[in-house]
């Protein structure tokens, strides 16, 4: 093994389960006075790899989706793609099922 520089540190990721994490902490609590504990878990993020056919599989997404609703639109998928880019621009994505569309009425 090389030698590592000045201020690098390392890091390991434990895994414990979560009944195992639960148990302990109500083993640390004072004995009389002793609750049970349930740890909330996050829900898992969807990863996915980049992709060089990413546009072919986006394209099949929403059109399987323009499909099922029925939709022959043409301004319709363009609205959908102007906001799917504003939102993987501008707003964080933990944040993307708070966005609320609201529709512009249409001036003559």
């Amino acid at each position: 093994m090389g030698q590592q520089g000045l201020g690098v540190r390392r890091y390991s990721v434990l895994r414990i389960q979560k009944s195992v994490v639960e148990r302990y902490l109500v083993s640390q609590q004072p004995k009389g006075n002793r609750r049970t504990v349930e740890i909330e878990v996050p829900p898992r993020a969807d990863r996915r790899r980049k992709s060089s056919k990413w546009e072919d599989k986006a394209i099949l997404n929403l059109a399987q989706a323009g499909l099922q609703n029925e939709c022959a639109d043409k301004a319709i998928y363009k609205r959908i793609a102007n906001r799917a880019r504003l939102l993987a621009q501008y707003v964080p994505e933990n944040r993307w099922r708070e966005i609320a569309w609201f529709e512009e009425e249409e001036t003559e």
